[in-house]
């Protein structure tokens, strides 16, 4: 919404400024700062800086992948094989990442024992670079009870 709204002034000012002459120098300058300022916004959104959650949910399975990766911005990504049984091995793991270092030791613990799981998260559309490489930021774990 707010960059249609600066879509909008930029548009009315530009139309403002073609109707007068001769043109003022920094009227003219303010006007291309303003369109580097288009082009900035994007930037940022495919960057994942200025993009909302998309949504929050949880999903519910097994780790079955934990590892750290990254060359600048380490974040530890991983797996989760939703489903039980037979159903299992029909779906697509669920991939994730994890913003925060202090929930990889339980999930490094649960894969190891094979503990059921719920990982609450929140979805993005684009990656956010700084938090992983996947669409879906891991915020809590929870072990479900057995049986």
């Amino acid at each position: 919404m707010g960059v249609f709204i600066f879509v909008v002034i930029l548009i009315g000012l530009t139309v403002w400024l073609s109707m007068r002459e001769p043109y003022d120098t920094l009227e003219i300058t303010l006007v291309f700062l303003l369109m580097g300022g288009i082009g900035i916004v994007p930037v940022g959104g495919l960057t994942g800086g200025l993009m909302p959650t998309y949504s929050v949910g949880s999903r519910d399975g097994y780790v079955t992948k934990l590892s750290r990766k990254g060359i600048v911005f380490k974040t530890y990504e991983g797996e989760l094989q939703v489903g039980t049984g037979n159903m299992a091995a029909l779906q697509e793991p669920f991939s994730y990442s994890i913003a925060d270092p202090e929930l990889t030791q339980p999930l490094s613990n649960y894969a190891s024992n094979g503990t059921r799981i719920r990982l609450r998260y929140r979805e993005y559309l684009i990656p956010n670079w700084r938090e992983g490489s996947s669409r879906h930021i891991v915020t809590s774990v929870e072990v479900l009870p057995s049986g």
